[in-house]
Order: structure tokens, then C-alpha cells, then sequence
């Protein structure tokens, strides 16, 4: 076992101009972070460090980025309208609601091929929020962007693991 990765020996530079390409787009979220919920700032900051650490790598990929945060989306909403029509709202039932969320979004992404893990947190979030359209609208953005920025340092970037 090795305490440092054998290829930061040889890509010290791409190593750390990786780790620090992650520093502005959270800084980016953490603007926002009013509207956004800390879970969904950690559930950004995890497709961020995919996307820093495994550029070249299918999880990496727009589609999954993408895709996984629109199945997160669309799980969350549905269980958040299932749990705003209950008549009490206690913190089981939110509990329940957001178990099941993930659970839904979990079918949805790899029914459909949009697996990626960081966006069930998404979909968790989204059931008891005040500002559920807003976090949707604005998570979307974050990983539409996120994936444009790693789209366009692509070809600078080594796969890390």
C-alpha cells in the first residue's frame, strides 16, 4: 500500500490545478447557498469532484451529470407533491417521503441510464423545501454548468484515480 498516489509523482501540476479547478465552481454554489440546502451544496460538491477527479471516465459524463440530476428532480417533486397532499405533516411522514425519494430516484436513473449517485441527494432534499423550484432550477444550472466548465478543461485533465 502506497501513502501517495504513484502518479502524482509524475503530474504534480495537473494534480493540484485539478483539486483547485473545484475552488470556483463551489464558490459559485456557495453564493447561492440561501436557496440551496446544505445536503445539495454536499450533493454538488460530490459531482464536483467527479468531475475534477475523473474527467475521461463514463460517471463523468454529461449524461450522467445531467440525467441523474433530472431523475433526482423528478423524484423529488413527485414525493414532495405526494407529501404536501397528506393532511398532517409529521416528521416521520417527511422522513418516509424522503426515503422514498431516493428510492424513486435510484429506479429512475438506472432504469433509464442516468446512474449517478450524488443526485439522490437531489431528490431527498426536494420533499420538505420551501424552494423546491428554485433548488431544482438552480442545481440544474449548477451541474449544466459544472458539466460545460469539465467539457471545456477536458482535454487538460488526467483521470486522477
Amino acid at each position: 500500500m502506497h501513502w501517495i498516489d504513484k502518479k502524482f509523482r509524475t503530474n504534480k501540476t495537473r494534480y493540484i490545478l485539478q483539486a483547485l479547478a473545484a475552488v470556483p465552481v463551489l464558490l459559485a454554489l456557495l453564493i447561492f447557498q440561501d436557496v440551496l440546502s446544505d445536503v445539495m451544496v454536499a450533493s454538488l460538491g460530490a459531482s464536483t469532484f467527479i468531475a475534477c477527479t475523473v474527467p475521461h471516465q463514463r460517471a463523468s459524463s454529461p449524461r450522467f451529470f445531467i440525467g441523474g440530476y433530472c431523475m433526482g428532480i423528478i423524484a423529488g417533486i413527485a414525493m414532495h407533491v405526494m407529501y404536501g397532499a397528506l393532511a398532517q405533516h409529521t416528521v416521520w411522514m417527511l422522513h418516509i417521503g424522503q426515503a422514498l425519494a431516493v428510492g424513486l430516484a435510484l429506479l429512475l436513473m438506472v432504469v433509464f441510464n442516468f446512474e449517478h449517485p450524488s443526485a439522490a441527494a437531489l431528490a431527498l432534499t426536494l420533499v420538505g423545501s420551501d424552494h423546491i423550484w428554485a433548488m431544482a432550477g438552480l442545481s440544474l444550472l449548477c451541474i449544466i454548468l459544472l458539466s460545460v466548465i469539465k467539457a471545456g478543461c477536458r482535454k487538460w485533465m488526467i483521470d486522477l484515480l
